[in-house]
């Protein structure tokens, strides 16, 4: 699965300006020194699961419902996903965001993924993580993990 092809909506751009912190890495897990456009942080296991970070530009009146429900309908109405299940999703630094858990078959594969999102002022922060069903859910509780560790605030 290529989590790098999620578009939010048409005309939105890689925000400037500060960008918050990664979060931390699992173990097993290998950072990439470059991570592939729009990300900022992107790990991934030996197994396919990867784990990326990026920011994106928050057009004024923006809420985390606004941009969960986004993310949702793309997901599902576009890309043929299936929602698993939705959550709230703390930051590490007390941001109140959402999370939502996928399935899907890609090219005949049974995939997972996940993505939460937080809003905190000009900005939406966007984490993914995804890879073979089997593999994902083997490493569930490092993904949740590293999860928690998210800071949104600059």
């Amino acid at each position: 699965m290529r989590i790098g092809m999620i578009v939010l909506v048409a005309g939105l751009a890689v925000a400037g300006g500060c960008v918050p912190s990664a979060l931390t890495t699992p173990a097993d897990y290998v950072r990439l020194a470059k991570p592939p456009y729009p990300y900022y942080y992107k790990a991934v296991s030996a197994e396919g699961v990867s784990l990326a970070m990026r920011q994106e530009d928050n057009p004024e009146g923006g809420t985390v419902e606004f941009w969960a429900a986004a993310l949702k309908n793309q997901l599902v109405g576009a890309r043929g996903y299936t929602l698993r299940g939705e959550s709230a999703a703390a930051s590490a630094d007390g941001v109140a965001g959402k999370r939502m858990d996928f399935t899907a078959n890609l090219q005949g594969r049974d995939m997972a993924y996940l993505v939460a999102v937080w809003v905190e002022g000009k900005a939406i922060i966007i984490v993914e993580a995804g890879g073979p069903k089997e593999k994902f859910a083997a490493d569930r509780a490092k993904i949740e993990a590293a999860l928690k560790t998210v800071r949104v605030k600059s």
